[in-house]
């Protein structure tokens, strides 16, 4: 089934896996923030869109904040897209639980996200790929995925994030 929303359309879950093949990943490669960086360079923001997905043990090359409260990251796709899906590939070692509690917005500016894509309530297992797919689509050129907590310290560690949109 393909939902619309004027010129804009999503598929949805059930339909995906027949479409994925025409889906195109725009982070690849592209430009990624943190809030913190944990131990560096080993949990540096780029591991997260290096379009690798088999990872070593411990986290290591796999985008990793410090505990604090609000952990996220933020990726520049360069251009503005109606994004669908949001792929997150969790950290595969031990420790799966802590993605919680996640959402995905986008904006048009790297300081307001008013497009809600989704979240993701949790908790993920270890190794666990996490599809979240928008209600209707979000357009935004900003991608930022963020721990919802107030009260108690949380890390950010994904081994890679995939932003995926519908090629015509």
């Amino acid at each position: 089934m393909i939902s619309t929303f004027g010129d804009r359309f999503c598929l949805d879950v059930l339909t995906l896996p027949r479409f994925e093949m025409r889906m195109k990943n725009v982070a690849t490669f592209k430009a990624v923030t943190m809030s913190s960086e944990h131990n560096p360079p080993y949990h540096s923001p780029h591991y997260s869109v290096d379009d690798k997905v088999a990872k070593i043990g411990q986290a290591v090359e796999c985008s990793h904040t410090l505990g604090q409260l609000g952990p996220w990251m933020l990726i520049d796709l360069k251009n503005v897209f109606d994004v669908c899906y949001v792929t997150l590939v969790n950290r595969l070692d031990e420790l799966g639980e802590r993605l919680r509690d996640v959402s995905i917005n986008l904006g048009e500016t790297a300081v307001s996200f008013p497009e809600v894509c989704g979240k993701f309530t949790g908790p993920a297992e270890t190794a666990e790929v996490v599809h979240v797919t928008c209600e209707r689509p979000a357009r935004g050129r900003y991608v930022k995925i963020l721990i919802n907590n107030s009260l108690v310290d949380s890390a950010l560690t994904l081994c890679e994030i995939k932003v995926l949109v519908i090629e015509n």
